[in-house]
C-alpha cells in the first residue's frame, strides 16, 4: 500500500459511501467481478443510474473497470492505502445492517446460479 492518501481522494470516498446505491454495488462486486446489466438486474435500476453511481464509485477509488468488447465488468479495487483498507472494512461490518442488501445478495445469487445475462469469458 502506498504512503497517506491525498485530501480530496478521501473526500471523494466519503461521497462515494455516502449513497445507499453505491453501498449496494460495493456490496454485489466486493467478492467476483460483475458486469453493468447484472447491477441494472439485481438493483431494479436503469443503466444510466447504475453507470452513474459506478463512475463516482471508480473516480474515488473504490472499484475498478474491465472492458471486453461492449461488456464492462466492475470488481473491488484493492486498497491503495490503510484509510482506504479500514473503510472497506467498516463497511463490512455494516453490510449486515441493511436489509436491501442482504435482498440484493439473494437476487445477485439466484441470478449467477442462472448465468446472468454477460457473457461467462473475457
Amino acid at each position: 500500500m502506498a504512503g497517506k492518501p491525498r485530501l480530496d481522494l478521501i473526500d471523494q470516498m466519503f461521497c462515494a459511501f455516502a449513497e445507499p446505491t453505491r453501498l449496494r454495488i460495493l456490496h454485489l462486486i466486493k467478492h467476483q467481478e460483475t458486469c453493468v446489466n447484472d447491477l441494472v438486474t439485481v438493483l431494479k435500476s436503469t443503466q444510466s443510474h447504475v453507470s452513474r453511481h459506478l463512475l463516482a464509485l471508480k473516480s474515488a477509488g473504490l472499484v475498478t473497470c474491465r472492458k471486453n468488447g461492449r461488456w464492462c465488468y466492475y470488481a473491488l479495487a484493492k486498497p491503495t492505502h490503510g484509510y482506504h483498507a479500514k473503510l472497506l472494512e467498516c463497511l463490512e461490518g455494516s453490510f449486515s445492517r441493511v436489509p436491501e442488501i442482504a435482498a440484493d445478495a439473494k437476487h445477485a445469487e439466484k441470478l449467477r446460479r442462472d448465468g446472468g445475462c454477460c457473457p461467462k469469458e473475457c
